[in-house]
């Protein structure tokens, strides 16, 4: 498991969760969840709000789902449940929707909890390039990544990156 450094002044830590929720909460999310746990087949009492299921321990977190887990009879049921919390970004639910954001927060603020491994897979380097195409490791961009984009990496000019692209072509 991997563990975040969060920061310990009690108002940066506020700040980091306002940011975090922000990037993965809408209204319309809230409401799907609320609906949820509120159908007539699957009432849930004490349900939680998305907010505080994002910002549980993981202690808590695993309370919670055996708790509701509980409450859940069908395989129709769960996989609702699965639409509107899905991670993926290649899936149709609504946190799905929001990957780019989510990635975007764990960019801007790895300062701030020192992330050095990927947050969902575990991976141990890496790489956050913004405004940049989708790259599976730094060697698939090296091959990969089109002139504007080599040349956006600090000590990559045009010249290195003419290199890079004509060694490309050589090796095909």
């Amino acid at each position: 498991m991997l563990q975040i450094n969060y920061p310990k002044n009690k108002i940066d830590l506020n700040l980091l969760h306002q940011k975090y929720v922000s990037a993965i909460c809408s209204n319309d999310m809230e409401d799907k969840l609320e609906e949820y746990f509120n159908q007539r087949t699957l009432i849930v009492p004490n349900a939680p709000t998305l907010e505080k299921l994002l910002l549980m321990s993981i202690e808590e977190l695993l309370r919670e789902s055996k708790r509701i887990g509980k409450y859940i009879k069908t395989d129709v049921q769960l996989k609702k449940l699965k639409k509107i919390i899905n991670y993926d970004k290649a899936g149709k639910g609504y946190i799905s929707k929001k990957q780019p954001k989510i990635a975007k927060f764990f960019s801007d603020n790895d300062n701030k909890i020192k992330l050095v491994t990927c947050y969902y897979c575990n991976i141990d380097y890496i790489n956050a390039f913004p405004n940049i195409g989708d790259y599976k490791d730094n060697l698939h961009f090296v091959n990969k990544a089109r002139k504007f984009e080599l040349t956006a990496i600090k000590g990559i000019d045009d010249t290195n990156a003419k290199i890079i692209m004509n060694y490309r072509i050589k090796k095909k």
